[in-house]
């Protein structure tokens, strides 16, 4: 028996025929092309103050890691004082 013999309608593929995939209404389109306009003017609106805000979380971080180097020099300070009293 050969394979051949059931090809039938059922055997061109899921995207051929009268029941073929068209894509969407044109409604749709311009439906969905608005709200992608909307979410990147809203992303251009909010631009600035997020670039703010990044980079006042940089500052922070570089102050909070001077702070911390400060606080670990002056503790090895501290301690080589120690050291060389005791000595």
């Amino acid at each position: 028996m050969s394979l051949n013999n059931n090809i039938g309608a059922a055997s061109q593929g899921t995207f051929s025929g009268p029941t073929r995939y068209k894509g969407m209404p044109q409604h749709q389109h311009q439906d969905r092309a608005e709200r992608l306009f909307k979410a990147r003017e809203q992303q251009k609106a909010d631009a600035p103050q997020a670039m703010a805000e990044y980079h006042a979380s940089i500052q922070r971080t570089r102050d909070r890691t001077e702070e911390l180097r400060r606080q670990r020099l002056a503790r090895e300070a501290q301690k080589m004082r120690k050291q060389a009293r005791s000595a």
